[in-house]
């Protein structure tokens, strides 16, 4: 109707200019966004708002993605020099990855690690909403993601033992419950009702059944659970046994516990302290001088004692397992090292009796602890090592 009378083309006629032409001849890719990127744009609220203004060169399109598809064009941050990925288009570390590293940053509280979350310092590759990116991939709360557990609410309870059900073969029953009993675990659950899961499962851990603890974390799984702190029963929580620092180990088997070699009780260590959260300073050492005893028990009744300390020497241990060696070597040198004074003259059958590596540990644990507790079996030689460790202690302690 308007061909002769002024009509231009559609974009005049909308008032767009000749942005929208399909005849429109738009700046080269490269130029573009090197001109978008000079404007300093952060995000696509801006780039749009800038859209919307009508001060956007008419030769750079408000819609580069349809305009520069098959030449040049990758993503809106790399258009904005931003870099920025749609939240569900980036690649994230896996859950236990993501955990191991965000555990290392020592955060105590959600609150801290939402302050980091939201600042420059949070690596593109850790997300920013771990609850819903591993909803289905490991989520277990935020005690389990953190490493630090402040309070304890069902889904805490849930995660944190169900850390710790896999290695309930190779730990002890005394290690099991110092481990739930750190930080009020146990006094939470016993304030829930007798027929609640979650008490059984701890019951269950706490004896060691495996397929009974599995089961339960299957049934629970098909529960909501709750985010809600857990109430904990009036009265004082009893007090932690002292740990047993000057204990010896038992020279009879471990009973009911896999024949481990030096390696492989260093490497239970480490596995423990990779996924079960131990945030309790007494129950860490309990483990650690519970782990010490269990390399002595090995090493003094071992066939190849040269072989079992070349292996624990030679292996690369995680921090707990770092210091279960230092203390049992430093133990072991200083048994090893000790001078027979001057008139031993213990004998059996007639035949001198030189100590043998348990006295001589209880000598040097006497010496350097001041006291030790010796509960070894029968004929380890415990008979000598009490009758002639003053001699012996007088003389080292001395010398």
């Amino acid at each position: 109707m308007y061909r002769d009378q002024g009509w231009i083309t559609i974009g005049d006629w909308l008032g767009k200019g000749e942005r929208d032409s399909k005849n429109k001849q738009w700046r080269p890719f490269l130029k573009a966004r090197d001109y978008v990127r000079a404007l300093g744009i952060r995000n696509t609220g801006e780039w749009n708002a800038l859209c919307r203004s009508g001060n956007l060169p008419v030769d750079i399109p408000t819609d580069p993605r349809r305009i520069y598809a098959a030449v040049g064009w990758q993503s809106m941050g790399d258009w904005l020099g931003t870099n920025s990925v749609a939240s569900t288009k980036k690649q994230f570390l896996t859950f236990e990855e993501a955990r191991e590293l965000v555990r290392a940053r020592g955060f105590q509280t959600k609150t801290e690690y939402d302050a980091w979350a939201r600042s420059d310092m949070r690596p593109p590759n850790i997300p920013a909403l771990p609850s819903r990116t591993y909803a289905r991939t490991g989520w277990r709360g935020w005690g389990d993601w953190l490493g630090a557990y402040s309070k304890w609410s069902k889904t805490a309870v849930l995660a944190f033992v169900s850390s710790l059900v896999p290695m309930l073969n190779r730990l002890q029953p005394i290690e099991i419950y110092a481990i739930l009993r750190q930080n009020g675990c146990l006094s939470a659950v016993d304030s829930l009702p007798d027929s609640s899961p979650l008490r059984q499962l701890v019951h269950a851990a706490l004896h060691q059944d495996t397929q009974g603890a599995e089961r339960s974390i299957r049934e629970l799984g098909l529960e909501q659970l709750d985010d809600e702190e857990i109430e904990v029963c009036a009265g004082e929580d009893p007090e932690n046994d002292a740990v047993a620092e000057t204990a010896l180990p038992l020279l009879e088997k471990d009973g009911g516990l896999p024949e481990l070699t030096p390696v492989g009780i260093l490497s239970g260590l480490d596995d423990l302290e990779r996924s079960v959260v131990l945030s309790d300073t007494e129950t860490i050492e309990f483990l650690i001088t519970n782990a010490v005893g269990r390399l002595w028990s090995r090493i003094l009744r071992s066939e190849d004692v040269e072989q079992d300390l070349a292996g624990l020497r030679s292996h690369n241990p995680g921090s707990y397992g770092s210091r279960v060696r230092e203390r049992f070597l430093a133990q072991f040198n200083g048994a090893k090292r000790l001078i027979i004074p001057e008139g031993y003259s213990f004998r059996k059958k007639g035949e001198l009796l030189p100590p043998n590596l348990m006295q001589r540990l209880v000598v040097h644990r006497v010496a350097v602890d001041g006291r030790v507790g010796n509960w070894s079996g029968t004929g380890a030689g415990k008979t000598l090592a009490r009758s002639s460790h003053r001699a012996l202690f007088e003389r080292n302690l001395l010398s």
